[in-house]
């Protein structure tokens, strides 16, 4: 039996972490872009390769696409375990969507900054080069807050959706603080992006900073309030605190499926003098999918977890 259970045990362990064909390539490419973004990132410090405007932009290109891959990873998964399709498919349009976004960032950052450099070894500016350059730093700045205020709200609705698609109708007290959580945290940020306003300007007002970067006070006051600032810390807490609570429920409701599983495969023979004895009875595969499916219909395991295990079923046969 503890042998069986061991055995169990070991599948379930490696169940998360297998994945098709796509999942495996873009969770490799994604962890070697990451060594490699890291690598580079060393080596610059270290002063072996040159610190330019052009490789800091190409690290940055490489750490977004990493990233990116890494956020479509568990909706790929969905795919090919064919759940949730449709809405992994919008989920991974979105995430395109705002890798594209951030790389049109890079390229325009690292562009702006070489103008400015280039500006800077001029002796003079004139007032229409100075409105010129202004006003271009203005729209990238513009740019890179829209590429920001996206990301947040995707971010907030791919936690949201991953949770609900994952733990379905279990722990929903849970859940629900979480999201509630997520979504006040979403209003906090996104409103304080709100509260600076960034404006072009003309050739009268070149270095007038007030003209430039216009803050709404009254908003980032109540932003910064206490009660605000309190709820907002609370949130961010319960984030954390319910995310374990939910993790650690997870972890014990899998645990004791995989042992009821794991008993399953040993009966007691009566004898034929009223003795009880052990014996070791193996089921058979029908019976093993019969119970792994009354399993997986009463929520106790997830399909990701159902798929796995048949599989292994069946390769056993």
């Amino acid at each position: 039996m503890s042998a069986l259970t061991r055995m169990f045990r070991k599948n379930q362990e490696k169940a998360p972490v297998d994945g098709g064909k796509l999942y495996k390539i873009i969770n490799t490419c994604s962890i070697v872009g990451l060594f490699v973004t890291v690598g580079l990132v060393v080596l610059m410090i270290m002063g072996t390769i040159k610190c330019t405007s052009s490789v800091v932009g190409i690290i940055a290109a490489i750490a977004i696409l990493c990233f990116s891959c890494i956020l479509a990873l568990p909706w790929i998964r969905k795919i090919e375990n064919n759940e949730f399709k449709v809405l992994s498919y919008v989920f991974l349009g979105i995430v395109a969507l705002s890798c594209l976004l951030w790389i049109i960032s890079d390229i325009v950052i690292i562009s702006q900054y070489k103008v400015i450099k280039a500006a800077s070894l001029k002796d003079e500016l004139t007032n229409e080069e100075s409105t010129k350059l202004f006003n271009s730093l203005v729209g990238s700045l513009n740019y890179l807050k829209t590429a920001v205020f996206i990301s947040i709200q995707f971010s907030v609705a791919s936690f949201v959706a991953t949770g609900v698609t994952k733990y379905r109708k279990t722990m929903l007290p849970f859940q629900v603080i979480t999201y509630v959580s997520y979504l006040l945290c979403d209003l906090w940020i996104s409103t304080f992006l709100f509260t600076i306003n960034v404006k072009k300007i003309n050739a009268s007002n070149v270095g007038d900073i007030n003209k430039i970067f216009i803050i709404n006070e009254n908003l980032l006051k109540f932003l910064t309030s206490k009660a605000i600032v309190t709820i907002f810390v609370i949130a961010i807490a319960y984030v954390i605190i319910a995310n374990a609570i939910i993790k650690r429920q997870e972890q014990r409701r899998l645990k004791n499926a995989s042992e009821d599983l794991a008993k399953g495969n040993v009966a007691v023979v009566t004898s034929a003098n009223s003795q009880e004895t052990p014996v070791a009875t193996v089921e058979t595969p029908e019976e093993k999918l019969a119970k792994l499916k009354s399993m997986y219909e009463k929520e106790l395991i997830t399909k990701e977890e159902y798929e796995t295990k048949k599989n292994d079923i069946l390769k056993d046969m």
